[in-house]
């Protein structure tokens, strides 16, 4: 009982005050503002991280447990989602001063101011989308992990509940978004979990598997003659 106190305090405050879905890390600015501001909820994810750790530490509760461990990679998930989901408009490349100085080399009739403004953009651009690369595969594998673990967790245990069924549906989604072979990367480490291709769209709630097509009609009902 005191483990679920504990935990059900814990993930309502993470949901009001830094959750995706309750409105937060919608960031917005150049790019250095926007890391700067990732950056802040990547040290708030990591006090929450260690709050939910005290769950599993504290009590050793197999069920609470499972739940706080799924509930860290949540944290991630946001931090992830947040940052995955930034585009102009609200994404700047430049400042507003350095915006109009490219802009008036690129509409002057120097053809060397021209290819350097060119230039300009597309290094920013690139150091954009390098620097979003690098902490999005940061929060990936502590995401990815968590849930993993937390998966295994419930099948060692018997334990079901709403953060594994969670858990198991942001995996399959998560391995069409970056692929099998990161998957494998970032599951590595997860004692007992024996990743396979495929292994989490597989066991996603929800899914139903079909019998594959044999090429014969199926057969008329009974009373049919």
């Amino acid at each position: 009982m005191a483990a679920e106190a504990d935990f059900t305090m814990l993930d309502e405050k993470i949901h009001r005050d830094f959750d995706y879905e309750t409105g937060h890390h919608r960031y917005k600015g150049t790019m250095q503002e926007v890391i700067a501001q990732y950056g802040k909820d990547a040290i708030e994810a990591k006090k929450w991280f260690d709050k939910l750790q005290h769950v599993n530490e504290a009590y050793v509760s197999p069920e609470w447990t499972t739940a706080s461990v799924a509930r860290q990679g949540s944290l991630y998930d946001a931090l992830r989602t947040g940052l995955y989901n930034t585009r102009a408009p609200e994404l700047k490349i430049f400042d507003a001063k350095t915006e109009a100085i490219i802009k008036r080399a690129e509409n002057s009739d120097n053809p060397d101011l021209q290819e350097k403004a060119d230039a300009a953009r597309v290094n920013a651009q690139k150091t954009w989308r390098d620097k979003r690369e690098q902490e999005l595969n940061s929060a990936d594998t502590i995401m990815i992990e968590r849930y993993a673990t937390a998966v295994v967790f419930a099948k060692r245990f018997n334990v079901a509940n709403p953060q594994v069924i969670r858990s198991i549906r942001r995996l399959a989604f998560f391995t069409d978004v970056i692929g099998e072979a990161k998957m494998k990367q970032y599951t590595s480490s997860v004692k007992d979990l024996s990743y396979s291709e495929g292994m989490y769209p597989r066991i996603r709630p929800g899914i139903s598997s079909a019998p594959p097509p044999n090429g014969t009609p199926a057969p008329l009902p009974a009373f049919v003659q």
